[in-house]
């Protein structure tokens, strides 16, 4: 069945047939193409929240990675104390350990400019990615809800005028109103589909 367009449902073209109304076929047909459209659209809102979640995952993943970042540079803080020690008993070694020390606050700084710019862009992706989500997740659910707005209102419609139109038949003529009561109560279906 095609995918049915919010603005396609009113320029539906369902025929009347004579004094029976519209063409249930063509009517039955609107509301499974609606049916669809909507099953469509609740199947997106799945695969959006499942990537939402998937999202978050990541996001917990980096978090993780920068905190045992953090931890690597408390480790490098804890041994360069030591390394001050070692310093201080041989004398000889005094310039290579500056020269190691100078070189460690140097890839020291550098790792954590690194790691905070790593976290940054990460924490900016995640962000984004989160809004995003939650906007798609937002436009879904606004539309979800015109579409149930919609189908209640299609309903309520159908069911209007098929109860219009029995209630002319019925008044039109005591031939009409015997043929009428021969064939089937045109609610009945709509009563128990709406249940």
């Amino acid at each position: 069945m095609p995918f049915v367009k919010p603005s396609e449902i009113p320029q539906a073209s369902i025929r009347r047939r004579g004094f029976r109304g519209y063409d249930r076929r063509k009517t039955e047909e609107l509301l499974a193409n609606i049916m669809e459209s909507y099953e469509q659209v609740w199947e997106e809102r799945d695969r959006l929240n499942a990537e939402l979640s998937a999202l978050r995952e990541e996001i917990a993943t980096l978090w993780n990675r920068a905190k045992e970042a953090a931890a690597l540079e408390e480790e490098v803080a804890r041994l360069q104390g030591k390394l001050g020690a070692v310093h201080r008993l041989d004398e000889r070694m005094r310039n290579a350990l500056l020269s190691a020390e100078w070189m460690s606050e140097k890839r020291k700084a550098e790792a954590r400019k690194e790691s905070e710019r790593t976290l940054r862009k990460a924490q900016q992706r995640a962000g984004e990615i989160v809004a995003r989500a939650e906007e798609r997740s937002e436009r879904l659910r606004t539309e979800v809800e015109r579409l149930q707005k919609l189908e209640d209102e299609t309903r309520e419609t159908c069911r209007a005028l098929l109860t219009s139109a029995l209630r002319q038949l019925e008044g039109s003529n005591g031939k009409a109103t015997s043929e009428a009561r021969a064939f089937p109560h045109p609610l009945a279906g709509l009563e128990e589909e709406g249940r």
